[in-house]
């Protein structure tokens, strides 16, 4: 449950709670649980436990972790996104400063995924340079006696 729901009391919302405390309102029909974050659960169970029931079955069911694990893969993608960005921007300026045709931002993306499935396509070791291996070779030293 959201803590911006309608019909939750305010004065629940603003209970601080110290780790595994809970409130009940409501003839504990609306729990306030703190584990390591508050916790707002609506139930029409309840008893007099150190742990609620309702907060046992929400633990074994793993959503909390679900939710977390989702909101960490969102963050991962927006900020994979906006480097991504960033780079194409980036190859779109020098691309403009080097060659001067000046094309728009969307032009030069075309362009850009069009050679990039073109690479795919094609054998791409024919365009990047291969990379000579640098080898060290022993000089000998004349001694002096």
């Amino acid at each position: 449950m959201q803590s911006n729901c309608c019909g939750i009391l305010k004065d629940l919302l603003a209970k601080k709670l110290k780790r595994h405390e809970y409130v009940a309102k409501e003839s504990k029909n609306v729990f306030k649980w703190k584990d390591k974050r508050d916790v707002l659960i609506l139930s029409i169970k309840g008893n007099n436990s150190i742990k609620p029931e309702i907060v046992i079955d929400y633990n074994e069911g793993n959503s909390y972790n679900v939710f977390d694990q989702m909101v960490s893969q969102m963050y991962k993608k927006i900020v994979f996104k906006l480097c991504l960005n960033t780079a194409v921007v980036n190859a779109w300026i020098i691309y403009n400063s080097l060659t001067n045709q000046k094309i728009s931002s969307i032009k030069f993306r075309k362009k850009l995924a069009m050679y990039l499935i073109s690479c795919n396509n094609n054998n791409s070791s024919s365009i990047v340079p291969k990379r000579y291996r640098h080898e060290i070779k022993k000089r000998r030293v004349a001694l002096i006696q």
